[in-house]
């Protein structure tokens, strides 16, 4: 995409907690933007590494550094950031993250030839070996149905309208440190216009192992992520057991191989949801699901269950959508 000639200022937020190991990239990498009206806005956490020292040796008039003397969680740092922000555009980086030269030079300009987008997410390339490239649904539709399974938009890969203190639209601070950014965006998705850019604009760091298993844990995630799904369910007008629901929420976000008893309870419950909804989108990704029930099922259930085998006519459809 082409350079806009846009002169609209954009905001850059970037959370900062401990983060002196990474923190100087991911503000060169800002300073290193082509496009040139940027300001990009620090919030230390309480950072007790040197975090501090390393933002506040840079010498440049783009940066302001906001501090807590007292930790916060990240929905509130989130907040403070908005409160302080100047630009009609504001983007997200996290602090252990990196953007691509020319990440706000194309995002502004697909949000100024599109201007009824108000939140647009991009693809992201990983550290992670099994997982370099992350693919992502384009479209306002596709985004709004698929943030219904699971979030499709990638927090520091997001730029957006800044209409945050005009409409009082904030994250939700009871959500803490974990799934504040799904929340925000399954809450805003009926509101707002979505998109994803299908260009690799963010270089993002992806915790996995232990490591995530120790920050899920101390963060609330799982439960946070219920408080979502009783939501998302309550929306859905879909009656399934609890012990069901709690399956199902677990094989989305795992790939581990299934028992007999969890290989029934989703096989029931993905029946239930292709025919709770007639929306074409949503019933491929209910077919892209079966075909992973399918996969993770003992060989026995395999051959009890062939007939799940039929979405495979959806494959290439699957994979054009960037469900996998």
């Amino acid at each position: 995409m082409a350079r806009t000639d846009m002169q609209s200022l954009v905001s850059i937020l970037i959370p900062v907690h401990n983060a002196g190991q990474t923190i100087a990239a991911a503000i060169d990498s800002c300073l290193a933007q082509t496009y040139p009206h940027i300001e990009i806005l620090l919030l230390d956490n309480a950072s007790s590494d040197g975090s501090l020292d390393i933002m506040a040796a840079y010498d440049s008039l783009k940066i302001s550094i906001l501090k807590n003397e007292k930790a916060g969680t990240i929905a509130e740092s989130r907040n403070k950031l908005l409160h302080h922000a100047r630009g009609e555009y504001i983007a997200w980086l996290d602090a252990d993250d990196t953007m691509h030269p020319d990440r706000i030079d194309i995002q502004v300009g697909f949000m100024t030839s599109n201007p009824g987008t108000d939140i647009a997410g991009s693809w992201i390339l990983t550290d992670a070996p099994d997982l370099p490239l992350r693919k992502l649904p384009l479209l306002h539709s596709q985004i709004r149905t698929l943030l219904w399974f699971k979030n499709c938009m990638i927090q520091p890969s997001v730029i957006s309208k800044n209409f945050y203190r005009r409409e009082n639209i904030w994250y939700d601070e009871s959500y803490g440190n974990s799934v504040e950014d799904y929340e925000l965006w399954y809450r805003l998705v009926s509101r707002k216009k979505f998109a994803n850019i299908p260009q690799f604009l963010t270089s993002y760091h992806m915790t996995t192992g232990e490591a995530l298993k120790r920050k899920k844990e101390s963060n609330d995630f799982h439960k946070n992520l219920s408080r979502l799904w009783n939501k998302k369910w309550e929306d859905a007008h879909i009656q399934v057991e609890a012990a069901d629901r709690r399956i199902f929420q677990d094989f989305l976000y795992t790939n581990a191989t299934l028992s007999p008893a969890e290989s029934q309870s989703l096989h029931r419950t993905l029946a239930l949801l292709k025919r709770s909804d007639r929306d074409p989108f949503f019933r491929l990704v209910v077919s892209f699901h079966q075909l992973r029930l399918w996969k993770n099922m003992p060989l026995l259930q395999k051959i009890r269950h062939a007939g799940l085998l039929a979405n495979l006519a959806y494959y290439f459809k699957i994979k054009r959508n960037y469900l996998f």
